[in-house]
């Protein structure tokens, strides 16, 4: 199981008060299943107090919701069994996450990426965290453990206390797509798209050839019907009006 986290807290409330800070973040990640296998229990974005904790997948813990704990997960997986789970519907797709909060109230939306935001969140939940954030906290991700196994990535991530359109800096063009493993290459869409276009150039250069080669063949035959028996023995000695004109420069003496 693996965890990605920023590598020092950052500060969650204001100081000598339990007022939250707001925060606005932005990422792009991919899920992966082995081939064969069935969807593990996903991807974590979290603050937690710290760098070392885990998530309980699947079947989620009597202490799931208490603030105590004092962490915040939104789980992104094939399955769910929350209202405030994400569900993804499609493996080996790079998706963009917006999870916003401000004023008590969390937002997430998700979108594919390299699509504009959606104007409707998927998740829009009223939520007072001033029992749950300390005055620092850890964010970043963690796989949620279960019996099954899958891959995550995340490609691209952005976070920021003031800047509500964090999301607009990412990159979100020329990222890498993953195959789950053991995948060939052979079987994916864009080999499958390449070697069909290749084809079809190849069989176009082919027929193009081909016509060249039966005009080029027409036209001597033309050329060896219009000799007469003489130029046959000799060869041609036929001169063109374009070599007689240029030989007497315009016809002029």
């Amino acid at each position: 199981m693996g965890r990605a986290f920023y590598s020092s807290k950052i500060p969650t409330r204001t100081p000598n008060s339990t007022k939250i800070i707001p925060f606005y973040t932005s990422f792009i990640f991919s899920m992966v299943i082995l081939k064969g296998s069935l969807p593990g229990d996903g991807l974590v974005f979290l603050f937690s107090p710290s760098a070392t904790i885990y998530i309980q997948g699947g079947d989620r813990t009597n202490d799931d919701g208490n603030e105590d704990n004092h962490v915040l997960g939104i789980q992104f997986a094939d399955s769910v069994e929350h209202s405030d789970d994400v569900k993804v519907d499609k493996f080996g797709v790079n998706y963009q996450v917006w999870i916003d909060y401000q004023d008590s109230l969390l937002n997430v939306t998700m979108a594919v990426a390299g699509m504009a935001r959606p104007k409707k969140p998927l998740i829009s939940n009223s939520l007072n965290l001033s029992d749950v954030f300390l005055d620092e906290m850890y964010v970043g991700f963690s796989a949620a453990t279960g019996r099954l196994v899958q891959t995550h990535r995340i490609l691209a991530w952005g976070f920021s206390n003031t800047d509500f359109l964090v999301g607009d800096r990412v990159v979100t063009s020329n990222l890498p797509s993953f195959l789950p493993p053991g995948t060939s290459v052979f079987a994916t869409k864009g080999f499958i798209i390449g070697m069909s276009v290749a084809i079809v150039l190849f069989i176009c250069c082919a027929l193009l050839i081909c016509v060249l080669l039966i005009k080029r063949r027409r036209k001597m035959k033309r050329d060896l019907e219009a000799m007469e028996e003489w130029e046959l023995e000799y060869w041609p000695h036929r001169i063109s009006y374009q070599e007689v004109y240029t030989a007497t420069k315009g016809f002029f003496r």
